[in-house]
């Protein structure tokens, strides 16, 4: 489906040379990569902001250092206002794309939906399109650590190859069903996207079509549906290709070993060739956030560069565990990356060369290049979390439907013969049913014989404490916990420890909520003056100890903002001497 929008043509900007495919790559991608049907082309989309700018810096200089093969386009979105002072048209190669932040027709402001508008006008526009046979579309926001090479990851033409997005909790609900006639291949993915050009042609127009129809299902932008933290529909866009996808028949081969957030720990034997710093990361007091740097004018401020992060060797220091540390290790390459990008985009734009520092010797030694040169794909990288062959599926499921058949016509064949069975079959089901409902009257009998036997049995006494102060605020909290103590069916009694200072009990009207211990309130520590109201929980339970003789075994200690559903009987979930049970707060 074609979406209705129509972009004018737009002077493609060449910013600067296309980039060389350089060495590092393996030989027998280097042998067939440039030439149809491998010749590859990376995108990315930004917009007009320094935001995007340091971000373009960063992801260029990592698909120059990491061998990337074939050209890079930025799909660069700016405004008309936005243009007239943009400066960053040397970053990258670039194509500039009508601005659709704010929709043309329903004035929407969703600056996302600039991805796949961008890649349309592409499409349709640029003449880098009609010389390409495989596409990797990346975010801004990442970085390359090795050459992406769709066939090599396993991408077929029809089978492209994504990152797995778990959180897209929609294509197994609802929304998929409302959005997509195929919600049985909508697939969790997006960040990295490897595909073949004749699969993005086909798919193009309906994400951005199904990004603008999932935009306006206001109704259906709530977490539960898409599992967007924030419920105002921002991931939209997201949910476009997979529904997209899903509407041209793209089967993905689904991937999380290939692109790495900073921050996590890899997996033992993956190297990813995929940085995406959309979250925050740290490393003991040093730490990094994109959202901190949204009017970042680093790119065109000489010299500067963001905040340095621990040398290697520290964190041999810091960390013992070898995977553990492998996550610090890409913690500080993602951010020396960055920075070394800028060092050298700064040089390029003429800047003084910068002062001699440790750091800047650092990023210029032969130290940081080796543990920065291209990465490697291992066997483990390669593995898909979910490679579905469903035409073999489809084979099977066809296979099936005959012997489905064959086994129809012998069951016709058996029909009468079985009718007949079925007569004398009968007979003997009312006899049997009989005898059932015999059994059945034998074995309520008999349960209730056993419950008469449980009720009758004796059990261990049970008492229920809980601490509150003389205020309202726990006034009404004693109010709901006492009535549902009595609604629950709990054994035993239950006592409020009521902790009070001598003044707040003089002027206290809350005395007939709940039978109650009274003891000394402990909000003002007596020796250490520290104010600590918590500290009356178990300074009351002490105090009721000593002071209160109790033929109870057991003891149930709560809050008071608790409902009570049902009794807590601490035998029956093995509490024993010495043995308490319970709940975790993890």
């Amino acid at each position: 489906m074609a979406t209705a929008l129509k972009f004018p043509s737009l002077l493609v900007v060449v910013a600067m040379a296309i980039l060389s495919m350089g060495g590092g790559i393996a030989q027998e991608s280097e042998a067939v990569a440039g030439t149809a049907p491998y010749r590859i082309h990376t995108l990315f989309s930004v917009e007009c902001q320094n935001y995007f700018d340091w971000q373009t810096v960063g992801l260029v200089h990592s698909f120059r250092k990491a061998h990337q093969p074939g050209p890079i386009t930025r799909l660069l979105s700016c405004t008309d206002e936005q243009r007239k002072n943009y400066a960053g048209m040397d970053l990258a190669p670039t194509l500039e794309v009508p601005s659709m932040s704010l929709h043309p027709k329903t004035g929407d402001w969703y600056p996302a939906i600039n991805k796949p508008a961008g890649i349309v006008h592409w499409l349709k526009h640029s003449k880098d399109a009609e010389n390409v046979d495989w596409v990797v579309i990346l975010d801004a926001d990442m970085i390359i650590r090795g050459p992406i090479i769709p066939w090599e990851l396993g991408a077929e033409k029809g089978k492209p190859v994504a990152a797995y997005y778990g959180y897209l909790v929609g294509c197994d609900n609802i929304l998929a069903k409302l959005h997509t006639k195929h919600p049985e291949i909508c697939d969790k993915v997006g960040g990295l996207l490897a595909m073949h050009i004749d699969d993005l042609r086909a798919l193009a127009p309906m994400w951005l079509s199904k990004t603008e129809e999932v935009r306006a299902d206001k109704d259906h932008w709530p977490t539960n549906y898409t599992g967007d933290i924030y419920g105002m529909g921002w991931i939209s866009e997201m949910y476009g290709y997979s529904f997209g996808a899903a509407e041209v028949g793209l089967l993905h081969k689904i991937t999380d070993n290939l692109m790495i957030y900073p921050g996590y720990i890899p997996r033992e034997g993956v190297e990813p060739i995929l940085m995406h710093y959309g979250l925050t990361f740290s490393i003991g007091n040093w730490s990094f956030s994109k959202l901190q740097h949204h009017e970042d004018n680093i790119v065109y401020d000489c010299g500067r560069l963001f905040p340095e992060p621990p040398y290697p060797r520290e964190l041999n220091a810091i960390e013992s565990d070898p995977n553990k540390r492998r996550a610090l290790f890409l913690d500080i390459e993602c951010m020396n990356t960055l920075n070394e990008g800028l060092l050298l985009h700064h040089a390029a734009r003429g800047c003084p060369k910068p002062k001699w520092s440790k750091y800047l010797s650092f990023l210029r030694s032969n130290k940081f290049a080796e543990l920065t040169r291209p990465k490697k794909l291992t066997p483990k990288s390669r593995q898909m979390m979910e490679v579905v062959v469903r035409k073999q599926k489809q084979e099977v499921a066809e296979l099936d439907k005959q012997k489905q058949k064959q086994e129809q016509e012998a069951a016709e064949l058996a029909k009468q013969k079985q009718k007949q069975e079925q007569e004398a079959a009968e007979l003997a089901k009312q006899k049997q049913k009989q005898e059932q409902e015999a059994a059945e009257l034998a074995k309520q009998k008999q349960k209730q014989e056993q419950e008469a036997a449980e009720l009758a049995k004796p059990h261990p006494k049970i008492h229920t404490l809980f601490s509150t102060e003389c205020t309202p605020y726990f006034d009404w909290q004693t109010v709901g916990l006492v009535h549902s103590f009595h609604k629950s069916g709990q054994p035993g009694e239950i006592t409020r420890l009521l902790s009070c200072t001598d003044e707040d009990l003089n002027s206290y009207k809350g005395h007939d909520l709940a039978p109650t211990h009274y003891v000394p309130s402990m909000s003002r520590h007596p020796l250490t003056g520290d104010w600590y109201p918590a500290i009356n929980k178990p300074a009351a339970v002490l105090h009721w100890m000593n002071h209160v003789k109790t033929d109870a075994e057991y003891i149930v200690i709560l809050d008071a903002d608790m409902i009570m559903r049902g009794p807590i009987t601490p035998w029956e979930f093995n509490a024993d001497k010495g043995r308490p049970v319970s709940t975790p707060y993890e």
